[in-house]
């Protein structure tokens, strides 16, 4: 009996194949995990890249302020200073025409004419200076005295020199000075400007009020020296 029985023990099959494990639950579930990771990584980007554009543009400008050119004042500009004995012997020109007074030297002659707009003019002029075609002198009263439209530069070259600067009563005026270049004779030096308000006159035939024009004509800084003795002597006269 006991042969028998081992026997057939001995006759049955050993199973050798492991048992299987059953893994149809687990792939089923990677491509899920792969899909939510993709739909997260998108979802991620999407929100970064919104933000990004949402916020605003903030650009880098530098504003500038603009700096006005100084005004000359009377505490800019320096006068010329005049001595007072030199003019205190000179002559007096009291003009019928415009309330002002003017003193000048006995080297300089005076005439009074009209300009080309019919303005009564006083007409200083330098008497020792006859060797140019435009002496030195002085122009009061009306403007177009080198030209009908009053330009002191009317078919000529010129190019602006510096400024002259005067005190009358209580105005500080200020005008550049032009140098004419011309080819036949000397270069020389012009101004021009408006007396103050209180100096003008209804002339008659004019519709509106007349302020008078000072025009000078020169040639040497001893010219202009002495143009400046002669302005300073300016004075209203009522």
């Amino acid at each position: 009996m006991e042969n028998s029985n081992q026997t057939s023990q001995a006759q049955q099959p050993v199973n050798s194949t492991p048992p299987s494990v059953n893994n149809s639950s687990g792939s089923k579930l990677i491509p899920i995990i792969l899909g939510i990771a993709v739909v997260v990584i998108i979802a991620i980007g999407a929100y970064a890249l919104g933000t990004k554009q949402s916020q605003p543009v903030v650009q880098n400008t530098i504003q500038t302020t603009p700096i006005p050119s100084p005004v000359p004042t009377s505490s800019s500009i320096v006068l010329p200073t005049i001595d007072p004995s030199i003019t205190a012997n000179w002559k007096t020109y009291i003009d019928t025409t415009f309330p002002f007074s003017i003193k000048y030297p006995s080297t300089w002659s005076l005439k009074v004419t009209k300009d080309a707009l019919d303005i009564p003019t006083i007409n200083l002029r330098h008497t020792e200076d006859s060797s140019n075609i435009y002496p030195t002198e002085l122009f009061i009263g009306g403007p177009a005295v080198y030209s009908t439209s009053g330009a002191i530069c009317a078919n000529t070259t010129c190019e602006k020199n510096g400024s002259f600067t005067i005190s009358i009563g209580s105005d500080v005026i200020n005008t550049p000075i032009v140098q004419v270049m011309n080819k036949n004779e000397a270069s020389y030096y012009r101004f021009q400007f408006g007396l103050p308000k209180i100096f003008q006159k209804k002339l008659e035939g004019y519709s509106s009020p007349t302020v008078p024009t000072v025009t000078a004509n020169y040639y040497t800084p001893e010219d202009k020296n002495q143009i400046d003795q002669i302005l300073s002597t300016f004075r209203f006269s009522n």
